[in-house]
C-alpha cells in the first residue's frame, strides 16, 4: 500500500499513477521517506510511471523529489508536475510537456490610401532593433485565432481591415515549425470590414 492517502492518488490506464500533493501539508524530510517507499512499491508492482503535482507553496518538495530521479514535466502559474519513468530496462515513454507557442501577424490596410499599418513595439526583439512591423502577438491557450488577431488590432489606431492576411507561426523550443494563412481570420475580417477597430 502506498504511504499516501488514497484520495491523493489518481491511477491511469497506462499503468501509472498521479500523486496530487496540493491538499497534503508534508515536510521535506518526511516526504523523501514516503516517496522512496512509494517508488519501491511501484517498482515491485512493475508500474511504469509516477507523476507528482506540487503547488508553488510546496516548492520545498521539488529538490527532494529531484534527488531520487524526478524531473519537471510541465508547469502552470500556480503548480508544477514532476514525473519519473520507473522501468530501468527501457527508455522513458512518458509524454513531453507543452512545447509550442502559436503566434499571429495581421496585415492591416487602410481602405482609402492603401497604406499598411506598421507598429513600433515597446518591448521584445523588435523593440531592441527599433523595427517597424505588422501587428503581431502570441495567442493564449484555447484562444480563437481570428479573435486574437482582431483583438491585437483593436489596440491600434482607427483602421479598417481590408483584404486581411493572417500568418500563423508555430514555435517549438525556439524553432519556427509552421507558417500558413488563416482562412478563418479572413472570413471574420470580411464580416467586420466596415467596422472601425476602435470606437
Amino acid at each position: 500500500r502506498l504511504p499516501f492517502p488514497e484520495s491523493s492518488l489518481r491511477h491511469d490506464t497506462y499503468n501509472g499513477v498521479t500523486l496530487d500533493l496540493t491538499a497534503l501539508p508534508i515536510k521535506a524530510d518526511r516526504f523523501v521517506d514516503m516517496l522512496g517507499r512509494a517508488l519501491d512499491i511501484r517498482t515491485a508492482e512493475e508500474m511504469r510511471g509516477i507523476w507528482i503535482r506540487i503547488l508553488t507553496s510546496q516548492a520545498h518538495l521539488i529538490a527532494p523529489a529531484a534527488r531520487i530521479g524526478f524531473d519537471f514535466q510541465h508547469a502552470e502559474p500556480w503548480y508544477c508536475v514532476l514525473a519519473k519513468w520507473i522501468p530501468k530496462e527501457t527508455e522513458s515513454r512518458l509524454p513531453n510537456g507543452p512545447t509550442h507557442q502559436v503566434g499571429i501577424g495581421v496585415l492591416v490596410i487602410h481602405p482609402l490610401t492603401g497604406k499598411m499599418l506598421a507598429v513600433e513595439e515597446c518591448t521584445g526583439p523588435a523593440a531592441k532593433r527599433k523595427l517597424w512591423k505588422m501587428p503581431t502577438g502570441l495567442t493564449d491557450p484555447g484562444e480563437d485565432i481570428a479573435l486574437a488577431a482582431f483583438g491585437g488590432c483593436r489596440r491600434r489606431p482607427v483602421w479598417n481591415v481590408f483584404r486581411p492576411f493572417c500568418m500563423l507561426r508555430s514555435v517549438a523550443r525556439g524553432s519556427v515549425l509552421v507558417g500558413s494563412t488563416c482562412s478563418s481570420c479572413a472570413s471574420a475580417a470580411s464580416r467586420r470590414s466596415t467596422t472601425p477597430l476602435l470606437s
